[in-house]
Parts: C-alpha cells; sequence; structure tokens
C-alpha cells in the first residue's frame, strides 16, 4: 500500500484535500470516486508539492489571465454538473478552450 495526497471536488463542487492508502494511483481514484468524489489530483505522498518545486519547473507556461481561468472552471464544472467523465471534460475543453494556454493545460491534466 502506498500513500497518495489527493485534491477531489465533492458532488456539492466543495474541493476537499487528504490523503488516501491504495495499491497505486487508479486504485486511489476508484476510491474516491466510491466516496462521491471527482478526483483533480492524485500524487505519491512523498512527492514535492507544487510550491516545493523550484520556480522555473512550476511555471506552466505563459501567464493566464484571472477571467480565462474563471470561465474555464466554471466550463469545467458545467461539464462535471451535466455528468461527462473528467477525462471526456478534459478532451472537450481543451478542444474548444478560447484560450490557447488553457486548452494545452486541459489536454496536459488529461494525460
Amino acid at each position: 500500500m502506498q500513500t497518495f495526497r489527493y485534491k477531489a471536488a465533492g458532488n456539492d463542487g466543495h474541493v476537499s484535500e487528504g490523503h488516501i492508502d491504495a495499491p497505486d494511483r487508479d486504485a486511489a481514484a476508484r476510491l474516491l470516486q466510491t466516496q462521491g468524489k471527482v478526483p483533480l489530483s492524485i500524487d505519491a505522498a512523498d512527492a514535492l508539492s507544487p510550491t516545493q518545486r523550484p520556480a522555473h519547473k512550476r511555471s506552466g507556461g505563459a501567464a493566464t489571465s484571472a477571467s480565462a481561468i474563471d470561465y474555464f472552471t466554471l466550463e469545467l464544472a458545467t461539464l462535471l454538473r451535466a455528468e461527462l467523465p473528467l477525462g471526456q471534460a478534459l478532451e472537450t475543453l481543451a478542444s474548444t478552450a478560447e484560450d490557447a494556454a488553457m486548452a494545452e493545460r486541459a489536454a496536459a491534466i488529461n494525460k
């Protein structure tokens, strides 16, 4: 068993963070889903968090405006509320996002 750090959204839209023990990352995702949560990120508990990484490795590319992030988040929430699976929602956003940086980020998250 490994311990994973996760961030997940509940059915009410509330985002929670925590730790979960599972044999692998996929099993951790399945466990979260059985708890009614949509996994947003799952990392090995011993992995460096984004704020612990060197700044040049944190950079996701070009800066994105707050309004572009808000719009992207709203669109993602709408697709998830419509019960689209997370992967399919991210694919949709990657192919339809007007902001190229957000499209790249959606595709990267979905990998």
